[in-house]
Parts: C-alpha cells; sequence; structure tokens
C-alpha cells in the first residue's frame, strides 16, 4: 500500500519475491486479491509454493465487482483505456488490465472494479464473508429506496462498508436471476439492518398505440409517400435474446404520452432507446417534438455532442422538412446572433432548440425558455460519452444533477435517448 492505495507496479516488481517469502513462510498468510493475481503469474499452482490451505474470502455485499483500491487518476485513465481501440501501446495501463476488466465509477470517490477471476480454473475453497440468516422482511415506510443494480444501490453498499447503516426499501426485478437483489439482502440480514422489499416488473412494456393522430405530421413533414417502419427490440437482453417488433408509430405514441402525463403532473416514465445507425432514431424524438410543439406550445431541448450534427440536423429539419421550428445554440455562432435565437425561442417562433451540454449547465432552462415549459428532453448519441471517452465531453457527466435540480423548479421534461 502506499498513501493508502494499492500499488499494482510495486506487486509487479515483487513477484519472485512474494513467491519466495510464501515457500518460506510457516505462518498464516492475509493478502489481497491482486497478490493472488501477482503470485499466478508465477507460479501456475499456488499450493505448489505454499504448504497449507488457500482459501478465498469473497465480499459478496458486490456479486462481481469491489471497491477499488486504486488512485481516481489510475482508474479514470483505465475507464478510457478499456474503452479505447488500443491501438498506442500504454505500458501501465497494460499492467492494470492484468488485474482488472472493467471499471465502474460512481463518483469521484466511488469506484467499483472487475478483478480479472484467476481462481476458476484452480480448486481452491471460496468462503463468503457474509453469511446468511433467516429473516423476513418487513415493511419500513421510512426506509430508503434502494432500486438494484443502480448507482444508488453500488453507493448504499459502500455506505455499508463504511459502517454508515440505514434501513432500506430494496426494489426489484421480478426477473432479476443475476442475485443482486439477493447478495445485498444476505448483507442487511448478517448485520441485522431493517428492510423491506418491493417487487416490480421492469421488463419492456407491451404497448400498442394508434399512429393515426401522427400520421399526419409524417405526411407533412416526411413526405406523403412515408410510413412508419418497423423496428426489432429485444424483450428483455438480460435474459434473452427474444425479438419483439415495434412500429415507429407506436414508439412516438408512447413517447408523446409520457410527455403528456408529465404535463398533468402524472407519473410518467422516462425512455432509454438504443438502435443501430440508420434505424430512424432521430424520427422517434423529432415527430414528437414537432407534434408537442404545434398541439401544445412546448419546447423540446436535444443534448449533442458535435456542432456540425447539430447544424446538420437543424438544416434538415428546416431545409429538407419545412420545419421552421427548429434552432441550435453553440459556439460557432456570434453572441448577437445567440441571443436572436434565445429571443425566438423564449417569444414561441422556436420550439426544438439542439445545444451543446456545456451551453445547456452554463446557461441553465430558464434563461433559454423565459415563462415556456420543457415538454421533452432528449439526450442524442448518448453513446459518445463511452465511445469516446470521459474526458470527450466532461460536462455530460453532470447532466443527471442538474435535471434533478430541474425537477425540483417544476419545470417537466421526460426522457433520454
Amino acid at each position: 500500500m502506499k498513501d493508502g492505495f494499492l500499488d499494482l507496479f510495486v506487486l509487479e516488481n515483487s513477484k519472485k519475491r512474494m513467491n519466495k517469502e510464501l515457500i518460506l513462510t510457516e505462518n498464516n498468510v492475509i493478502g489481497f486479491y491482486e497478490e493472488l493475481i501477482t503470485l499466478l503469474s508465477v507460479v501456475k499452482d499456488i499450493s505448489a509454493s505454499f504448504d497449507g490451505k488457500v482459501v478465498i474470502v469473497n465480499n459478496n455485499l458486490f456479486r462481481n465487482a469491489t471497491p477499488s483500491c486504486l488512485p481516481y487518476h489510475q482508474v479514470s485513465d483505465f475507464f478510457d483505456y478499456i474503452q479505447s481501440d488500443k491501438s498506442c501501446e500504454q505500458p501501465e495501463m497494460e499492467v492494470i488490465g492484468r488485474y482488472y476488466s472493467d471499471v465502474m465509477i460512481l463518483n469521484e470517490e466511488n469506484v467499483l472494479l472487475y478483478s480479472n477471476n484467476v481462481h476458476r480454473d484452480l480448486s481452491l475453497e471460496i468462503v463468503d464473508f457474509f453469511e446468511s440468516n433467516v429473516h423476513v422482511a418487513e415493511e419500513y415506510k421510512d426506509g430508503e429506496e434502494i432500486l438494484v443494480s443502480t448507482e444508488k444501490d453500488y453507493l448504499y453498499r459502500l455506505e455499508i462498508m463504511r459502517d454508515k447503516m440505514k434501513r432500506a426499501n430494496i426494489i426489484k426485478d421480478k426477473s432479476d436471476k443475476k442475485g443482486d437483489a439477493g447478495s445485498l439482502q444476505t448483507v442487511l440480514e448478517c448485520l441485522k439492518i431493517p428492510y423491506s422489499i418491493t417487487e416490480m416488473d421492469f421488463k419492456a412494456p407491451k404497448f400498442e398505440y394508434d399512429d393515426a393522430p401522427f400520421q399526419p405530421y409524417l405526411k407533412k413533414y416526411w413526405g406523403s409517400n412515408a410510413e412508419f417502419r418497423q423496428l426489432e427490440f429485444y424483450c428483455d437482453p438480460s435474459t434473452s435474446k427474444e425479438i419483439r417488433i415495434y412500429s415507429q408509430g407506436s414508439l412516438i405514441g408512447e413517447i408523446v404520452e409520457q410527455c403528456e402525463l408529465a404535463q398533468i403532473g402524472d407519473d410518467y416514465r422516462d425512455i432509454f432507446i438504443t438502435a443501430p445507425t440508420g434505424a430512424g432514431k432521430s424520427l422517434l424524438f423529432q415527430l414528437p417534438a414537432i407534434y408537442i410543439s404545434e398541439k401544445y406550445n412546448l419546447v423540446t431541448i436535444v443534448i449533442s455532442p458535435l456542432i456540425a450534427l447539430m447544424n446538420d440536423q437543424v438544416a434538415q429539419l428546416e431545409n429538407k422538412r419545412g420545419v421552421k421550428a427548429a434552432t441550435c445554440l453553440n459556439s460557432s455562432i456570434s453572441y448577437e446572433l445567440r441571443q436572436q435565437r434565445i429571443d425566438e425561442i423564449r417569444s414561441g417562433k422556436k420550439s426544438i432548440v439542439y445545444l451543446a451540454p456545456e451551453l445547456l449547465l452554463a446557461t441553465g432552462l430558464q434563461t433559454l425558455i423565459g415563462k415556456r415549459k420543457i415538454g421533452l428532453l432528449v439526450i442524442d448519441e448518448a453513446h459518445t460519452v463511452t465511445s469516446w471517452g470521459r474526458d470527450f465531453r466532461s460536462d455530460y457527466w453532470f447532466l443527471g444533477d442538474f435535471f434533478k435540480s430541474v425537477k425540483k423548479m417544476d419545470i417537466n421534461f421526460l426522457f433520454y435517448v
């Protein structure tokens, strides 16, 4: 350990010494799993070096990941490295890659690492650190709601490790077969932390909408011969490859309905859509944006990572589709033109607004829209956050907190793409 962190490079340079000490020792030995990885890079069978029983103690509070013992700058660089094409040699990252296969960055203070499980092919005893006890979950209305396998869940588990124990209401998926909820229940039972369980169905909903209300908009702006396409989606990609067919019109109907529910103060759902290039994702938010603009005078905000992409989409809407309500705000335009476009948004002349995340965070929604309401909020090309690395658009990582603060201001918005 160095300054409270594990130094993998010291381990790498101490392989032979560690193996020699293990051979000579007559006492019990306790070590990090990373030390086991180091030793197994020298000897194939650790029992050949250690004349004793080898037991792996599993921190079953986390099923696959473990809290990071590395400095944040290392795990951040490693995250970018594993997302890259690895065309350039990076010896430091290659060393870290011998120990870990993946990274989950919760924030700058909390990171989970996925270790390379080198013990799987060895006949070693594995013992869970937390033993399960028989316990019947009770209803605790004041318990903190913890949705299993989310960032909040993992942060809650880390708080348990720091001896900050709060009663919880665990919200789990009925189809959870991975045991993420079970591992948390085991620990709560072992530590006698009160909890309750709520089961919900998180599978993709079966919905069918009449696309008739949206056909006039499709014909008017996408051409008289335009038809809604049929798209394939996985029913539940975590458990099977079963495919379900949805019409673009049905998806648009779902999006519009959630917008309308948000406006009247009813419960609504955020929507996350992934689809390959050419599947018609832009239509799925552009047509609802036009619909809620013309029917309800609502604003749609589209967060986009590239100026060229913003300009291209706005130009297509204006020149090819005849949509006059679209505009964009970015650093390529003058201050005067930016203010002119903001005035057009606030007056109701423009209702579909493309802008970069850093501009949204710096300017704020109220400055952009005045007294108008947000009907739909879209994060377009969200995959660029991981595909192009954390530093490409670091402001993306602050959008979640920004949206939470916006909700408290009673500005309605809906969904992420």
